[in-house]
């Protein structure tokens, strides 16, 4: 195995991808590259890259040119999401920064043909799309319908301590019992890397307060650690169908799981698309619609961008305060019927 497959930890795609790094790397210049990124960056660039190698044809493809991405581009086009192939231009773009070697995804023509395709799916009425949004109610019928079992008591916590706390999937799946620190009755969690903050530069806390109330997120996350008997490592652990606790924490695809699961249990005929970042989602309205400000908002997502909030946006909250409705309100009083 090369010292290329080591850093970025692709033993299966070996064959494939041999060529990826220069061999004459040394074992600390591998290594320090391997920090460089998250393991999910590589994790996401490989099945990307694997897919292109693929369809070339050829074990190593790279360096490639601009040709063949727009060639690549347009025949994938109809059958994947624009986002999907924004995502594969990625991949390319980056195994070819860190091989050192000009970038054939800056070429202004296969810019312009993702343009050109997000255009015209939109066109024909595609649309991103977004994971859907738990409500107070939903939540509330969620949690009534839990038993004592371990595997509630986990789902419970995972549920009111994601949502509250407005996690993105992966901090929530990961997070460890260091990262937690009581003040009075709140739970305090502090952050290490995340999305936008891979080097750790800023402190970031996230707040789950307590309340007198079944609902209440350390409530619940005191009774899954007690009840689990965890006092270090990994919070959200696998539980095996035996009911006994792996050490190892949850994993993506698991979490999205847990959601859907028990979305199904309450509406087992919705057709709404769940996901890990519904319980983020869900914050955010929740908080909007309760006219929280943006900025307030923002200091338990951690958005450094206030637009970003924007995307998060969901029909029913173009309804709440709509200028429109304000409008008729006032043609009302002028027209009486």
């Amino acid at each position: 195995m090369t010292q290329a497959i080591q850093l970025i930890d692709w033993a299966d795609a070996q064959q494939q991808l041999t060529a990826t790094f220069q061999s004459s790397q040394s074992e600390t210049t591998a290594y320090y590259l391997s920090k460089a990124y998250a393991d999910n960056t590589y994790a996401s660039y490989k099945t990307d890259l694997i897919h292109f190698i693929r369809w070339t044809g050829h074990p190593d493809p790279f360096p490639t040119t601009a040709e063949m991405v727009m060639h690549y581009l347009t025949c994938f086009a109809q059958d994947l999401a624009p986002s999907t192939l924004q995502h594969r231009v990625a991949a390319l773009s980056f195994i070819h920064r860190l091989r050192g070697l000009y970038d054939p995804t800056q070429d202004y023509r296969v810019k312009g043909i993702l343009r050109g395709i997000r255009k015209d799916k939109t066109e024909k009425g595609w649309q991103k799309e977004q994971a859907a949004t738990i409500n107070l109610n939903e939540l509330r019928m969620i949690i009534e319908a839990m038993s004592d079992s371990l595997r509630d008591t986990r789902d419970k916590a995972l549920l009111l301590t994601g949502l509250i706390g407005a996690f993105r999937p992966t901090e929530l799946a990961t997070l460890k019992m260091n990262q937690l620190h009581r003040v009075d009755d709140a739970i305090v969690i502090a952050l290490g890397q995340t999305k936008n903050d891979q080097l750790s530069e800023l402190k970031k806390f996230k707040v789950l307060p307590a309340i007198e109330h079944q609902l209440c997120p350390v409530r619940a996350l005191d009774n899954w650690l007690q009840q689990a008997n965890i006092k270090t490592g990994n919070i959200f652990r696998g539980i095996t169908r035996h009911e006994k606790l792996n050490t190892s924490h949850i994993s993506h695809p698991t979490l999205n799981g847990i959601i859907k699961k028990w979305m199904k249990i309450i509406d087992p005929d919705s057709q709404r698309y769940f996901s890990g970042n519904t319980l983020r989602a869900s914050f955010i309205t929740i908080a909007r619609q309760l006219n929280i400000p943006d900025p307030i908002i923002a200091k338990q997502t951690l958005h450094q961008d206030l637009k970003t909030l924007c995307i998060y946006d969901r029909p029913e909250m173009a309804v709440k305060d709509s200028p429109a409705s304000t409008l008729l309100e006032a043609l009302k009083n002028i027209m009486p019927e």
